[in-house]
Parts: C-alpha cells; structure tokens; sequence
C-alpha cells in the first residue's frame, strides 16, 4: 500500500515523499529508523480495501502460537514446525500463508520479518515475535500469546453470543412494530376519529408516532444514516471522541465493564512486548496503538515522553488522571524488585479475570433486559390499539 508521507530529515529540512509499505506502523518504523521526524503519514490516492489484506482472527493466532509454542518447546527448528503446520490443510488460506511465512524463512528471512512481511498480523505480535527472537525467549513469548489471544477470541465469542438471540428479537420486533405503525395502526385512526369518543394519551402519542413514520421514513433513514458516517469520520477525529472517551476511562461506576477491556488491551500487548525483552520505550510505542481510547492513547504518549527523560513507569502512570492505583502500585513493585515483566504479567491475568467475570454476568442480565424493553415497546403498541377499541365496543 502506498502512504504519503511528510517528515524532518537530518538536516532539519521538512520534506513529502510517497512510498510503499506493509502497513502504517511498518511506514512508521522504517522511516523512523532512518531517523527522520514524522510529521505527518497518511494512504496515498484512493485505497479500496475488498478484504484481501485482512488480519487473521484472534482464534487463529492463538492456534497458530499454542502449535508453535509445543513445537518449539519440544526443539523442533522454527521452519520445521511451519512446515508441519501448513501441511495439515493447504487449501486453507491462513495455512497456505504460514506455508509462504516458511518459505520466506528457509530463504534466509528471520521468523519476525517473514512474519511482518506477510501483512496478516498485528504489529504487536510482529513485534513481540522479534523480541523472542532476540532474547532467545520465543517459545515462553509464543506461550504468552497464546493465552492472551485465546483470551480476546473467548471475550469476543462470549459477547457475540450474547448478542445473537436479541438481534433477532430486536430485528423481528423492529419490522412487526414498523409494520403496525405504517400500514396497521392507520386504519384504526379513522374508526377512532369517526367514533367522537375521547382518545387516551397513550394512543394519541402513537398516533403522533404513526403519522411521523408514515410521511418523513425517508427523513428518519437519512439522518440514521447521516449519524452513521459522522461517527466514522468526524467523530473519530474530532475533540469531541477525545472528551467522551475521558468520561469514559474515569467514571468507575458507569463504565467499569469498558475499563476493564482497555486496560486489558494495554496490559496484555506491554507485558509481552516486556516478556519479550523490547526496550521499554518501543513496548509503550506498540503497546499504546493497541488502546482503543484516545484519551488513554495520549495519555500514555505523554507518559511515554517522560520516561524517556527518565522517570519512572509507575511514576508517570500514576500522573494520568483514573488510571488504576492497582496498576501503578504494582508496576513500582515490580520496577523496585527488578520484576517488572512477572508485575505486568500479575495485572494482566487479573484484568483478563475481571473481563471474563464481568462478560458472565453481562451475558447473563443483558437477554432477560433486552426482552423486558421488548415486551415494554409491544405492550405500549397493544394498549395504545386496545384502549379507544374498549371504549368503542361499551358505546356501542
């Protein structure tokens, strides 16, 4: 994919170029290790994505570690144990990429870069792969994140399946109620208004609602779907994402759910990278595109700035307003000790029970909650009908 990019070169000179690369981050981490100062990188031209650089699922990442970390643990060579997991399926298209990542390693590519070349994974586990590489830790890392992407397929799975039996209900009460309001509830309006007989609240509300789904539908699907492009384009740029995602991240009671998973994403991706043994500096790089909250996101930036000027971890999270005294007490723990890595590992266990504990129970009261709504609506409808057509039948 091309980026075009603008950048502060070695002579302080500020310049455009446009290249190709992998992805953004690659972008990013090339022309950085040129030394040039990015100011600014974004695709080039119009980019049509029709799904064939998608990433692969988290289920399929954790397989892919669990089956290497086995291998290489029992001391199968890396393009051994490649090999042995392409072959079970070759007309799969996540084992025919493992089997050209195999190629590119017996061609004399590292298992990190082979794997950065391919555009199918995610830049911390890029990443994280390099760092075992390195330190010669790469079965405890791939280990690691197998657990950790087993743990975001389970979260996802979990909520998913939450969702699929409301979604019908919301979507077949969306079309019975629709229906009523549009072609139903308009032929009872003119035996109501004939009939000179008072008509409840209730059913003069819905009357009201009638006619305005009936004359402006087409007003209401345009501004759902004005709504729907603002929040993928504006909103996610605006100051406005940056103020509600800070609500978000400091309100503990409301949003406690929401915290957990952010927190969760930050921890899980910082403790590989420091398992791995990348420098601190580069983890929090990596680990902080993994955020999913701009607020947070900037936060760690600036936290990021100032330990590079030598603060310390703890010190500099605990400078970010709502983040966890939990967190920050036991990275200091950990940076006193010299265990660091065993502290993150601590807090990431914990905020993954936590998002397994909390998805249970929002699993558990979200379907019961979503029928009450349901059966609220329905009855709203039904009573709105049935009340003026008691009152006709005692007339009459």
């Amino acid at each position: 994919m091309k980026y075009k990019y603008k950048y502060i070169d070695l002579d302080g000179k500020i310049k455009t170029d446009t290249a190709s690369f992998m992805s953004k981050d690659a972008a990013i981490d090339q022309l950085k290790s040129k030394g040039y100062q990015i100011v600014d990188i974004k695709a080039a031209g119009l980019q049509l994505n029709l799904g064939y650089n998608k990433k692969f699922s988290n289920f399929k990442i954790s397989t892919l570690c669990s089956q290497l970390y086995l291998l290489l643990d029992s001391e199968v060579p890396v393009n051994a144990a490649l090999d042995l997991i392409a072959e079970n399926d070759l007309n799969d298209s996540f084992n025919k990429e493992i089997a050209k990542i195999n190629q590119k390693v017996i061609s004399g590519y590292s298992f990190s870069k082979a794997v950065e070349m391919s555009g199918k994974f995610p830049s911390s586990f890029n990443n994280a792969i390099l760092g075992g590489e390195t330190s010669g830790n790469l079965p405890k890392v791939l280990k690691r994140l197998a657990i950790y992407y087993n743990e975001l397929y389970k979260t996802d799975k979990r909520i998913k399946n939450a969702l699929y039996y409301p979604k019908i209900l919301g979507v077949l009460m969306i079309i019975i109620v629709s229906f009523i309001l549009t072609k139903v509830f308009p032929e009872f309006i003119d035996l109501f208004l004939a009939s000179d007989i008072k008509l409840p609240s209730i059913t003069q509300k819905l009357i009201s609602i009638s006619e305005f789904a009936s004359k402006r539908l087409w007003l209401i699907l345009i501004t759902l779907f004005t709504i729907i492009i603002l929040q993928k384009t504006v909103y996610q740029k605006s100051n406005l994402k940056y103020f509600i995602d800070k609500y978000r991240l400091i309100n503990k009671k409301v949003f406690k759910f929401y915290q957990n998973m952010i927190y969760s994403q930050f921890l899980n991706v910082f403790s590989i990278l420091i398992i791995s043994e990348v420098d601190i500096i580069k983890s929090l790089e990596i680990s902080l595109k993994s955020v999913e909250n701009i607020y947070l996101a900037k936060s760690l930036e600036r936290a990021k700035e100032k330990i590079a000027f030598g603060k310390d971890i703890g010190t500099a999270f605990s400078e970010i307003e709502g983040f966890p005294n939990i967190i920050t007490q036991t990275i200091k723990v950990g940076e006193k000790t010299g265990k660091l890595s065993e502290s993150l590992e601590h807090l990431s266990d914990y905020y993954n029970e936590e998002i397994r504990f909390s998805s249970e129970k929002f699993v558990a009261l979200f379907e019961p909650a979503m029928i009450i709504i349901m059966a609220i609506i329905v009855g709203f409808v039904v009573l709105a009908i049935a009340l003026p057509i008691f009152d006709i039948v005692n007339i009459y």
